[in-house]
């Protein structure tokens, strides 16, 4: 049966470098009503043989949890880095596969006592494969696995490796995804019989499928920022680092060269990325690659040196106001001017006391692009 495992970026390439999957127990699974589509027993007894037989399943028992398909785009938001991880495709013998089912309501409680012995194994296997029906989206395939003590790791994990009963066949990459071809195939580390697939959103359905373009390297792309409604191309120079890094790290990089290419240098200091960078909740980029220089020179950038004069004349800030207002056509608030402008919003401010009075007096000097063109 082909079944698929949806992980985020870095712990897919992980795996993949690894060639294991990590077992799931109990404890660490997801939903609260695990093992538990039964009501809950009225008897203390009851109560008491259901908490061991679930202790004992938590030591001696584990799971592989799959999908049986990768169209469902909610089960990537979910467990794929809302679309920026990876999908992998494995063929599992049927005998190993077990389908969930999905309930509306939870049972009684079985009287065990009172049951036959299939009739025993039938309510155990209700339990360890029977869901609440709104997780019907995930559509559920479990291979169980049994633990090896010898197995454990430090930090109390226990991991598959792949093999002819779980063989690595497809490797599909989320619609948002970073990850290139290379990046990939590095970490298979020369494994053939794997198909890499591109995801891309469908045109008719609400449905991801995959891309009618083949999955590429970085330094054959040109990466997009998104702006508002917009795209806007930022030609990416590829850097021998690049399928090492995080996937803040790409972002952070990309967003320098637009910045830069935005105010047309081959350099630029931080206040200048702080000022004019559009990524929600970006980290320092600094921080990201031990120093601002470091990330500059990353992005193909000259070294930011400190000493460079930074002062503009007063011309050319004001013309730079009339130049934002043309690609407009209107007035450019604080935040367009701090957008698409070449400059700091800090020396309009020190000079000009707000960017109101800096707009008042750029119209002054050269006049209203929207009564006269500016003097020459």
């Amino acid at each position: 049966m082909r079944v698929y495992k949806f992980i985020d970026k870095e712990w897919a390439l992980v795996a993949l470098r690894e060639k294991r999957l990590k077992i799931a127990r109990l404890t660490g699974l997801n939903d609260p009503f695990e093992l538990l589509p039964f009501a809950a027993p009225t008897g203390r007894v009851h109560r008491l043989s259901l908490a061991m037989t679930l202790a004992e399943l938590n030591e001696g028992k584990g799971w592989i949890c799959f999908s049986r398909k990768w169209s469902n785009p909610i089960i990537w938001a979910h467990y794929a880095e809302q679309h920026h991880g990876l999908c992998l495709g494995f063929d599992v013998p049927d005998e190993f596969c077990t389908a969930v089912r999905y309930v509306e309501e939870r049972e009684p409680f079985p009287d065990f006592d009172a049951l036959t012995e299939p009739e025993k194994l039938a309510a155990v296997n209700r339990m360890l494969f029977t869901k609440f029906n709104q997780w019907g989206y995930e559509d559920e395939i479990r291979v169980p696995v049994r633990l090896d003590p010898s197995t454990e790791t430090e930090r109390g994990h226990y991991f598959q490796d792949f093999d002819d009963n779980l063989r690595l066949v497809e490797i599909i990459v989320g619609i948002r995804s970073a990850t290139c071809r290379r990046e990939i195939e590095l970490a298979l580390g020369g494994a053939e019989g794997v198909e890499i697939i591109k995801a891309e959103s469908s045109i008719d359905r609400f449905a991801i499928v995959p891309s009618r373009h083949p999955l590429r390297n970085h330094d054959d792309l040109v990466y997009c920022i998104v702006r508002g409604r917009m795209l806007h191309p930022v030609e990416f120079v590829y850097h021998p680092d690049f399928a090492a890094w995080t996937p803040e790290q790409q972002r952070i990089v990309a967003e320098i060269r637009r910045v830069a290419d935005a105010l047309q240098t081959d350099t630029l200091s931080q206040d200048q990325f702080d000022e004019h960078h559009q990524l929600g909740g970006v980290s320092t980029a600094g921080y990201q690659f031990g120093s601002w220089n470091a990330a500059v020179t990353a992005a193909g950038l000259k070294a930011y040196d400190g000493s460079r004069p930074r002062e503009y004349s007063d011309e050319e800030l004001l013309a730079d106001i009339i130049r934002v207002h043309r690609q407009l056509s209107a007035p450019p608030s604080e935040r367009k001017l701090a957008s698409l402008g070449r400059y700091s919003l800090k020396p309009y401010k020190a000079r000009w006391g707000s960017i109101t009075k800096a707009r008042d007096a750029a119209y002054k000097r050269f006049g209203d692009p929207e009564k006269a063109k500016p003097s020459e």
